[in-house]
């Protein structure tokens, strides 16, 4: 597969720049790489300006069909696995919130298990077998570290986006039968999609504004034929998914460059079932807020909807 014959060459670059983790030898190098270039990206992450995001406040728990391998720092131990998992998750572990990612030894069962369709980051995929590399593995490292990050120091935040409407049912339940089943509210959708490329596509600032004042007028009447319930879970999933998304894009684009950013995330114009579609409506609003309001991750501690953020501008 593609993925090792990078990966050889980025440990390369890792003797280089990084920090080598030391420890229990059962992990591959692969997956310590994976590790190590991914921790070489905090400068350009520290650089989106999410406040006191660092990947070395979280454990990494590599799972291997087995064990989980925790690497902290510039350590590695091997562990009881937490549970089986073919996808990226965050996770309370002994009090603290751990990112749980499965080898890239694991790929081949992953999408046997799941498809193209299926997810290491909970839920979207933009890539093929062929296509997942060691780049996009180490992206989908950078969108668990966010989850991690959100569920440390803002949980209580994100939970009050679901309000007292929200039950502890299946949130996902909600979006299938509330949103996805109400052909109303998915036919506008799809124009609200289209309305965000083209702002995200417009040169001028005035141009954005203007598409993005036509896109929430368009909200506003597809959220008028939602519950208070259903408009609760869409603006949860788009602040928690959306931002580790967009997190998970940005990192790309660092390691790609753009063109290869908006090949794998922007092109996503169909209707998507299920939650998958927040992750991408809300990563194009947080790329449009890096436009009309730079600076917005400063003071940003997911109280509020990314709709929110974009009304106040």
């Amino acid at each position: 597969m593609k993925i090792y014959r990078i990966l050889y060459g980025v440990l390369g670059v890792i003797f280089l720049t990084g920090t080598i983790i030391t420890g229990n030898s059962g992990l591959s190098a692969e997956n310590k790489a994976i590790y190590e270039v991914a921790l070489n990206l905090q400068e350009d992450v520290n650089r989106i300006g999410f406040p006191n995001f660092d990947l070395e406040d979280y454990k990494v728990r590599f799972f291997d069909g087995r064990a989980d391998y925790v690497v902290s720092g510039g350590t590695i131990e091997k562990d009881d696995a937490v549970f089986t998992t073919f996808v990226g998750t965050t996770y309370e572990v002994d009090g603290e919130y751990q990112i749980i990612l499965p080898t890239v030894e694991n790929f081949s069962a992953m999408f046997d298990l799941l498809g193209n369709a299926g997810s290491l980051a909970e839920g979207s995929m933009n890539f093929t077998q062929s296509q997942y590399g060691p780049e996009e593995h180490i992206s989908t490292l950078w969108h668990e570290t966010l989850h991690a990050y959100q569920m440390s120091c803002y949980y209580s935040e994100l939970t009050g986006l679901l309000g007292k409407s929200v039950g502890e049912g299946n949130i996902e339940g909600i979006v299938v039968s509330s949103i996805d089943g109400n052909q109303n509210v998915v036919e506008l959708y799809k124009k609200q999609m289209e309305l965000l490329h083209k702002a995200f596509e417009a040169r001028e600032l005035t141009e954005k504004k203007a598409i993005v004042a036509d896109y929430l007028k368009l909200e506003q009447q597809r959220r008028g034929l939602l519950s208070e319930e259903a408009c609760a879970v869409e603006d949860y999933y788009e602040a928690i998914e959306g931002t580790a998304c967009y997190m998970e894009s940005r990192v790309y684009g660092f390691q790609k460059g753009l063109d290869a950013l908006k090949e794998a995330y922007m092109g996503q114009t169909g209707y998507e079932k299920g939650s998958a579609k927040y992750y991408t409506s809300g990563m194009m609003k947080c790329y449009l807020l890096d436009e009309l309001a730079p600076g917005w991750q400063s003071d940003y501690d997911f109280s509020i909807s990314l709709n929110e953020m974009l009304m106040a501008l």
